[in-house]
């Protein structure tokens, strides 16, 4: 490279005395108005051409210095990604290996040296979390934040933090901001809709819900979401009632009706809408109606109670009697109209009723009614007969309800299961129907 250059600059020079040789008059030069000079075309030619060279010799020593710059950074900076890898691979092979003191020590090493290293700061705060050290914990991630505007990650866990420390609006307002970068965010629309169900915030479940079932394509998903939706439909329905807006209580239950018939929960809450509105005769007729169209139980058991409040005990017991007659063989019917003539003192209709009952094994309660017919008659002995022990009648006469869909006893029906929120599946426990559902679960 040398010997190239010498002979290069040989043959410049050589031009140079040429053009000289050949260019021998004189150039003037005015550095100022007042400064003319005059110098051989040959040295101008050498001057200009020196000139360039010196500028193109400043241009390449700049970029060449930047460059060296650049790479001595690039090293350097290479250098530090390694040490701050391996300090991160030490730390999680230490938590990996149960060492947790050692990989926060690691960690923290690490985040001393890079303070903005996303992958630390995420596992400090798993560990922090793990330890159900919900402070320290939401300190990282807001570090995390605070770095990374965006990062759904960190929010969707800030937003865990808050829902199990009941701060509600601050979990739904990370939950917000997580669905404002990413509106199909699954996680993010599970927890927001778990949030308003503790919320109670209906009307906006309702609207939520909507936009779940349009992104639903599985068909038994899809089912399940229906049945949600109707669940809060018939909650906003309620919350409407309880508010005295009945006409717009009314309209939604009847929209519940209209997807599913056999939703008892809106049946009964339209009798209580004619309830409140003082209309106890079209509250009677319309559960006597929904009775013969669905043959629920819970229906006849609400409309009873009605009945009886009015005082015209002979309705009830006409309805019990035409539905006997079309079903003869209901034995389930025989055992609620036992008990209702147990309340009205109808003794001699109770026990004769009983002895029609064939395998009376399926009803126990029905010893029970019959030995505190016996104690009301003063036939002491036949009761302790009966049974042994006091009898609480107010639990006799009082059915336990079972969810079909988790099992669960209740004593008092709810049209939303108190243990799974499950909707419409709380039915008298009758036949062992909730053991049944209980080994179908098991």
């Amino acid at each position: 490279m040398g010997k190239i250059f010498a002979v290069l600059l040989i043959l410049f020079l050589g031009f140079i005395a040429y053009l000289g040789f050949l260019n021998q008059n004189e150039v003037a030069i005015k550095l100022s108005k007042s400064h003319l000079y005059e110098i051989p075309m040959v040295i101008f030619i050498l001057i200009s051409s020196l000139s360039g060279a010196f500028f193109m010799f400043i241009l390449y020593t700049i970029r060449d210095t930047k460059r060296l710059i650049r790479n001595i950074k690039a090293q350097k900076k290479q250098k530090q990604q390694e040490k701050l890898q391996s300090l991160y691979n030490e730390a999680l092979t230490a938590l990996y290996s149960g060492r947790r003191e050692l990989a926060r020590k690691k960690l923290e090493e690490l985040l001393g040296l890079e303070p903005s290293h996303i992958s630390g700061l995420m596992k400090m705060a798993e560990i922090y979390l793990d330890e159900k050290n919900y402070k320290e914990a939401l300190e990282y991630y807001r570090k995390i934040v605070s770095f990374e505007p965006d990062h759904i990650g960190s929010k969707l866990k800030m937003a865990e933090i808050y829902l199990i420390q009941e701060q509600y609006d601050d979990a739904l307002r990370y939950l917000e901001e997580v669905l404002k970068v990413d509106p199909l965010n699954r996680a993010a629309i599970m927890k927001k809709r778990k949030i308003l169900e503790i919320q109670e915030r209906w009307g906006e479940l309702i609207e939520l819900q909507k936009d779940i079932l349009k992104r639903t394509s599985d068909s038994e998903e899809k089912n399940r979401e229906e049945k949600r939706l109707l669940g809060y439909t018939y909650e906003e329905a309620k919350r409407l009632l309880d508010a005295g807006e009945l006409d717009r209580a009314k309209k939604m239950f009847k929209s519940i009706l209209k997807s599913q018939n056999n939703f008892i929960p809106a049946h009964i809450g339209i009798a209580r809408v004619f309830i409140n509105k003082s209309h106890q005769k079209d509250a009677i007729d319309y559960l006597e109606k929904t009775f013969e169209e669905t043959g629920s139980l819970i229906v006849l058991a609400n409309l009873e109670e009605i009945i009886l409040g009015q005082e015209d005990p002979s309705r009830i017991i006409s309805i019990y009697k035409k539905a006997l007659a079309q079903s003869p063989e209901d034995n389930t019917l025989r055992y609620f109209l036992i008990k209702l003539y147990y309340r009205l003192e109808m003794l001699d209709d109770a026990l004769e009723l009983i002895e029609s009952i064939d395998n009376q094994k399926l009803y126990p309660q029905l010893d029970k009614i019959r030995g505190a017919i016996a104690i009301k008659r003063g036939h002491f002995e036949e009761a302790a007969r009966i049974f042994r022990g006091i009898v609480d009648m107010k639990r006799a006469l009082k059915l336990p309800l079972c969810c079909s869909e988790c099992a669960a006893l209740s004593d008092d029906w709810h049209g939303r299961c108190p243990a799974c929120g499950s909707w419409n599946s709380l039915d008298f426990n009758i036949h062992g129907i909730c053991e049944a559902t209980r080994k179908v679960h098991d």
